[in-house]
């Protein structure tokens, strides 16, 4: 498949401008689920909604195993270097 600059180009305007506006929305749905104890007395926790996040990476990625032997070997090492248990 061949491509010209200028379609490359175009292509990653477009690209790049959905990121931007999935990024927006992203926000947005984070501060409409954000706990307020007069605007949303039944929202989330901004701690909740970091966490949340983060496994909606991990599901969307999927790569939670990979993640999850990866912080395995960093705790791991952690202990080793510094006797830990």
């Amino acid at each position: 498949m061949s491509i010209s600059q200028r379609e490359l180009f175009d292509r990653l305007v477009d690209l790049e401008s959905q990121k931007l506006t999935i990024a927006d929305d992203i926000k947005q749905i984070k501060d409409d689920a954000k706990y307020d104890e007069d605007e949303n007395p039944q929202g989330i926790s901004k701690e909740d909604i970091k966490l949340i996040a983060a496994a909606a990476k991990l599901e969307a990625r999927k790569d939670f195993e990979e993640k999850q032997q990866a912080a395995h070997e960093v705790f791991k090492k952690y202990k080793e270097l510094t006797n830990y248990d």
